[in-house]
């Protein structure tokens, strides 16, 4: 079989194998027809489809949803079980020991000591520098997406729009307090 000099997109070659309409060329239907290389490439589109039902069946099969979402909260009594929580509260302790150990070397002089102690305070902030122009760019952007929404959902919920809104409260409140602040 000799290679087509006009191949179809494989977008369409998808969008065909699926029953839909070609979505970069309109023209890919017609020259599927007409064309052995990309009819053989929309079969193979087909094939792929097919494939990918049956994974997605099987993986439906041995209901993974169960193992993944956890449907209800944890009890009382789960919360206190330390075996559910033994990963986490020993990569704790296992960092915090780390540390300990780290300040306690004899090859660390109280300068070197304290030098590290200003680089851990030096990296978070510097990173909270770099990253703060992105932050206010990033809620100044979804702000008005967020008021849209509320303004929304005071109409059709309003108890909830309600509830959203005074939740707004603290914030406000907090974000006064800290520009009073700065103008001293």
């Amino acid at each position: 079989m000799s290679p087509c000099p006009h191949p179809i997109d494989p977008i369409d070659a998808q969008a065909l194998a699926g029953g839909a309409e070609p979505v970069v060329d309109a023209r890919a239907s017609e020259h599927v027809q007409t064309c052995a290389s990309c009819r053989e490439q929309v079969a193979m589109a087909v094939q792929l489809d097919q494939s990918l039902d049956e994974v997605a069946s099987d993986l439906a099969a041995h209901d993974l949803s169960n193992r993944v979402i956890r449907l209800r909260p944890f009890s009382r009594r789960e919360l206190r079980d330390l075996s559910l929580w033994r990963a986490p509260v020993g990569l704790c302790v296992g960092v915090f020991l780390a540390g300990l150990v780290a300040l306690t070397l004899p090859a660390l002089t109280l300068s070197e000591q304290a030098g590290l102690g200003g680089m851990a305070v030096i990296g978070p902030l510097w990173m909270l520098v770099r990253t703060l122009p992105r932050l206010l760019a990033e809620v100044l952007a979804v702000g008005p997406a967020g008021l849209a929404a509320l303004s929304e959902t005071l109409r059709r919920q309003e108890g909830l729009g309600l509830a959203a809104l005074a939740l707004l409260a603290p914030t406000a409140f907090g974000l006064s307090r800290a520009l009073a602040r700065a103008r001293r």
